[in-house]
């Protein structure tokens, strides 16, 4: 799969000590969550060593259906009810194209939609994240990024990486810096 093991470890870690990091199993896929992203990877193509990673914190991989959180001080939290963000398939959907401008700013970087030149940010381990030498022998790179509502994702055969994206807020600083780039030719 298109993740780099090294940066996937270190958000695994990120959201077990913080938030908690929730596992599931729908429909021979897993999905692994964090506060800010989601992975899903049909399970015949969650590589080994990402797996480990996984594995490493939680104790083991979640049976067919099964939901649980995990966190770094206390019992997993096995959870009863799907959220509507678990389902991969309404995800396919995403048509909006969005580019990275190469800018970054406390952390997070900037997208740019291709149609609307509309600016937004996502957290810059994401861009980390998604490596395309990471990608199988007979695997498609991902498309991406791809945004719809409030998210953005890389997808190919073999799972989606998605992530929230923040647009311009005029309330705050951050926000107005995103106002001023949005319309700007980034290329």
């Amino acid at each position: 799969m298109f993740i780099k093991t090294s940066v996937f470890k270190r958000i695994l870690k990120d959201a077990w000590k913080g938030a908690g990091l929730t596992v599931g199993k729908k429909e021979e896929m897993y999905f692994i969550q964090g506060a800010y992203w989601i992975l899903f990877v049909y399970e015949k193509d969650f590589t080994s060593k990402n797996k480990a990673a996984v594995i490493e914190l939680v104790g083991d991989l979640p049976e067919e259906g099964e939901v649980y959180r995990a966190y770094e001080k206390g019992k997993k939290q096995y959870e009863l009810k799907v959220r509507d963000e678990w389902e991969y398939k309404k995800w396919l959907s995403a048509r909006d194209r969005y580019e990275d401008t190469e800018i970054k700013y406390r952390g997070m970087a900037v997208l740019q939609n291709v149609e609307t030149k509309e600016m937004s940010y996502i957290p810059d381990q994401i861009l980390e994240l998604v490596s395309l030498s990471e990608t199988g022998e007979y695997e498609d790179f991902p498309t991406g990024p791809m945004g719809m509502g409030y998210f953005v994702l890389w997808v190919n055969e073999t799972g989606m990486l998605l992530t929230v994206k923040t647009p311009a807020n005029e309330d705050n600083m951050d926000g107005r810096i995103l106002k001023a780039l949005s319309g700007l030719e980034m290329k």
